[in-house]
This record gives structure tokens, C-alpha cells and sequence, in this order.
């Protein structure tokens, strides 16, 4: 981040998530202070790259799975951000929300240096689209 701009606020937002099965489960999400590669550093991509103005940061995806073994697979990793359940589980989407989670000021300071990201673990049939 350049020297001269400030994070003033953060907010992680799932648009229109919805749980197409009737079950017991819930959504885990994290902010994480550093993010590697679960599948070892072959596969790693170099996500912070130097250039002649500063850097340059990519967005990536990691993806996993813990097959549905329930439980939070990022329990004690970072800063929990929240947990929820869909109470009208099953809805076909009629019932869609937006969730929204704000980041307290407290941990902007690991977004500041670029290596960063969200676990989350949907212990569920969650779908949404995330802003």
C-alpha cells in the first residue's frame, strides 16, 4: 500500500447466500494474516510482485476441502470474522440474504502489507456471490 493512503474502514460482504439443502451447518469465515498454499509451495503463485512504482498485488483463490467433516477447518487462525447459519435452510433462494461482516480497525494492519486473505469453510450447500 502506498505511504500516503490510509485504510479507513473494511467489510467482507456475501451478496444473496442462500442454503439450497435443509441441514445443520454453519458458514466460518477468517481473516488471515498470511496466506500459503495448502498444497505445498510447487503450486504456490507469487501473489506480491515489485515493480518500478511499487507493488503490484494479485488476487488469488486456494482451494481445498475437508469433505464436509464439520467443525471449523481454520479454528485458531487469525481472526475469526463470524460464523452463520441459513434459518431458512432449503429455500431454493427465495429467502437470499446479504451477510455482511465489518473488519475491526485492529487488524487492518495485515491487509496493509498486501499478504492476506479469507478462510472460509462452508460446513454446508452455501451459495452466494462475495464482494
Amino acid at each position: 500500500m502506498p505511504a500516503n493512503e490510509v485504510i479507513t474502514s473494511a467489510r467482507l460482504t456475501y451478496k444473496s447466500i442462500w442454503d439450497w439443502q435443509v441441514e445443520e451447518d454453519r458458514l466460518y469465515t477468517h481473516l488471515l494474516n498470511t496466506v500459503t498454499d495448502p498444497n505445498g509451495p510447487r503450486r504456490s503463485p507469487n501473489w506480491i510482485q515489485r515493480t518500478e512504482t511499487g507493488y503490484q498485488y494479485k488476487t488469488i483463490t486456494i482451494r481445498g476441502t475437508d469433505n464436509q467433516s464439520g467443525g471449523d477447518n481454520f479454528s485458531g487462525q487469525g481472526y475469526l470474522v463470524g460464523v452463520w447459519n441459513d434459518p431458512k435452510g432449503g429455500s431454493n433462494g427465495k429467502f437470499a440474504i446479504d451477510l455482511s461482516y465489518d473488519i475491526p480497525s485492529t487488524y487492518f494492519g495485515w491487509i496493509a502489507d498486501g499478504n492476506w486473505g479469507f478462510g472460509i469453510d462452508p460446513d454446508c450447500h452455501y451459495l452466494s456471490l462475495i464482494h
